[in-house]
């Protein structure tokens, strides 16, 4: 009683055989693709976290108020001009720096706050050059102490005094 084989049935089952490698072999490449994505999405992530982790320590230590303001201009530069013109003793308004300048009052007041040897004298009085020598931003021109604001208590903080003083 030998069985016998049909060989249309081993032909078929041959052809379902190579049809299933062939979609592991595209499974397997698709699994590849994804593995691929995901290493480049770990690494992206990895980044990202280590770059809020230095905006949070900046934070931490102070804040981050924008880029670090310049010492000086350099020699030459158009900012420059504005070292020259605003060495006088006395404060400058943005329009009057302009105008001797022949600069636009928006590009003066960017020099102004991109570098630190400029500094306001106070409310609406004008900005100063503070040359190298000087020993403070609180110094003028001269190496005198500027005359600082004396500050003025307000009705509250005087009454919190009082009731704080009374304890």
């Amino acid at each position: 009683m030998a069985r016998q084989i049909d060989f249309s049935e081993v032909q078929q089952l041959i052809e379902q055989g190579q049809e299933a490698e062939a979609l592991k072999k595209q499974l397997q490449d698709q699994m590849d693709k994804v593995q691929k994505a995901q290493a480049q999405l770990s690494d992206q992530l990895q980044s990202l976290t280590a770059l809020l982790q230095g905006r949070k320590q900046a934070k931490a230590r102070g804040g981050e108020k924008g880029p670090a303001k310049e010492d000086r201009p350099k020699p030459g530069s158009a900012p420059e001009q504005l070292c020259k013109v605003m060495s006088s003793t006395k404060p400058m308004q943005v329009s009057e720096i302009a105008r001797k300048t022949n600069l636009s009052e928006g590009t003066v007041k960017q020099y102004i706050h991109k570098f630190d040897c400029f500094y306001s004298a106070g409310r609406k009085q004008g900005y100063l050059f503070k040359p190298s020598s000087s020993p403070g931003p609180a110094a003028g021109p001269t190496g005198m102490q500027l005359a600082g604001r004396k500050s003025k208590k307000t009705k509250a903080s005087k009454k919190r005094t009082k009731k704080t003083a009374g304890r």
